[in-house]
Parts: structure tokens; sequence; C-alpha cells
């Protein structure tokens, strides 16, 4: 089970959080209920709290910035607190007082110790938090990232066919160098946009300059019953995925997986053939974030692929650091 720290830095992971509550606990400890949604969304579908429990609290105040304010304020007195916290102050002292800097004043609590938890009382460690802050904000920078370059991605329909089957070719050229069983001239079947719910087919598009969108790139996702039937415990499998080579090296690719793995919450995999080197960098970079484990299996032709398995949430499974 996850454990008190003593560590303070991971409360960086709160940035732009609100306290809006605050109430005594057992044996002198004080839990704050922080709102901070884009944080416990991560680690609870529909919630937006994390619990935080300041062990050993023997004072916590609250001191507005300014001259004219009402000066220092005891927390549990404040009916309706609404501290957004900024940033841990460099002021925290290792002997156990911790300085908050929040939008309108600063925060000072006496603390022994932290734990922390979901909105439905599920207790995480540190690490786990941390890595939800870690997560939360690579998604954020890739979307900046796609805001950016102008792109967009759409469930493919029967009119994009003829789009799709251009880009799957175009990567079973690629594919067809490093596996000598694909065979380049094999043409996407029509279910992938035939079964919503079943296979997912993603179109990547970029605004061009007149504001019309141009196919860049695709994605093929198989839903639960065919992981299950192509022998994979994971909801989703990302089962291929181009970016058309006129369009890389710019942060497409990087950018449009995120786009990709936002529309699908839960446990992933994918393949990558581990002599496919631009492949197996590219995964290994985008993926990094997501913690995938990694291992090596064989399919039914004798071919060695690396598989990445991850999940688009953060596991309450207690095990972390």
């Amino acid at each position: 089970m996850a454990g008190p720290t003593t560590n303070y830095s991971v409360l960086e992971a709160l940035h732009d959080g609100t306290i809006v509550a605050a109430d005594r606990g057992d044996e002198g400890s004080l839990l704050l209920k922080i709102d901070i949604e884009y944080l416990a969304e991560v680690l609870e579908a529909g919630s937006t709290l994390i619990h935080v429990r300041v062990l050993g609290c023997r004072s916590a105040t609250f001191s507005p910035y300014g001259d004219e304010g009402p000066g220092a304020q005891d927390l549990l007195q404040m009916e309706e607190p609404d501290i957004t916290i900024l940033s841990l102050s460099d002021d925290t002292a290792s002997e156990g007082e911790l300085v908050l800097h929040c939008v309108d004043g600063t925060l000072r609590l006496s603390c022994d110790a932290l734990s922390f938890a979901t909105e439905s009382g599920v207790q995480v460690s540190a690490g786990t938090l941390r890595r939800a802050s870690r997560l939360y904000w690579e998604r954020w920078e890739a979307r900046g990232l796609a805001r950016k370059l102008g792109l967009r991605t759409r469930a493919g329909t029967l009119d994009d066919l003829p789009t799709v089957r251009r880009l799957y070719t175009e990567l079973l050229a690629v594919l067809a160098k490093h596996n000598p069983h694909v065979d380049p001239t094999h043409e996407l079947q029509s279910d992938w946009v035939e079964k919503p719910g079943q296979l997912f087919t993603w179109v990547v598009e970029r605004l061009d300059d007149q504001g019309g969108a141009v196919p860049v790139g695709m994605a093929l996702v198989c839903g639960k019953a065919y992981c299950e039937a192509l022998g994979s415990s994971t909801d989703f499998w990302l089962y291929e995925f181009v970016i058309t080579e006129a369009e890389r090296r710019r942060g497409i690719g990087r950018a449009s997986v995120a786009l990709v793995l936002d529309a699908h919450d839960g446990e992933w995999c994918l393949d990558v053939l581990p002599g496919n080197a631009p492949a197996m960098g590219f995964w290994t970079a985008s993926l990094a974030h997501l913690e995938p484990r990694t291992q090596r299996r064989t399919d039914d032709e004798g071919v060695e692929f690396e598989r990445f398995v991850f999940h688009t949430r953060v596991p309450l499974d207690g095990t972390d650091a």
C-alpha cells in the first residue's frame, strides 16, 4: 500500500489545484481537498479532487499578499477556502514546515509527512502522483504541438477508404524492407471502416493555409474483441500507424499518436520489428512518458517483435515508491 512521504517536492504536481476544503482529522492530521480535475482525471475517470492528508499538522495559516489584507488566517476557520496552489517555496524547512506559494497569498503548514488519496479514497503514492502529473503535461504539450501544426484526427468512413488504402500501401512498402513475410501488394480490408466499436480507423489531417484538410497519416486500432482474437488481453491494439514520408520529422507523428490515444482510454499494446531502427526509436521516445512494459513475442510465421504495453491512465496498484 502507498505510504506517507516526507519528500514534499511532490506538491509541485498540484500546480493550479485549488484547496476547497480543510478538515481536522484523526491524530492531529489535516485533510485538504484539492480541486484539480486535470490531474484527478488521469487517476480516476470522472473525478475532480485529490485528497492530501497532512500528518502531524499543528498549525495551518494562510497569509494574503499585501498590507491591506486581514492578516494571517487559521485555515480551519475559513468556511470556504479558495486557495489556488502555485508552487512549493524554497523556504520549506526540512524539519517540518511546508510553505506554499498560492495565487493570493502564502500557506504555511506544520507537517511531519504527507499522504495522498483519490476522490473515492484510493491511497496513491507520491510516485503515482508524479507519474500522473508527468503524463498529463506530456499530453498537454503534444496537444499544443498538434494545434501549432494544424493537426486533427477524425474517424474514417467508407469515403476515406481509398485514402486509407493508399497510406496503408505506403506503410507496407516500408515494413516489407524489415519483414520478408509482408506482402506490399496486400489491400486493406473494408472491415476497418465498417465495424465501428470493434475496429477504429483514424485519419490524420493537417489544415493547409486555405483551411483545407490534407490527409497526412492514419492509425488502425483494434478494440477489445479483436485484441482477444489476436492473443492480447489489452483493451486496444495500435495495429498500424503511418505518417506519409513528406510530413515526417516535424513532430507530426508524436502529436498524432497523442490524439489517437486520447480517443481511447485503457490499456494498449503495439508491436514493432526490433530491426526497424527508425520505428523503434520513434515509439520508444513517443511512449516514454507512459512507461510501457516491453516484451519479445514471436508470431505464427516466426517473426520476432518487440511489444509495448502501456496504459493511458496511471494504474492504482499501490506498488510504486
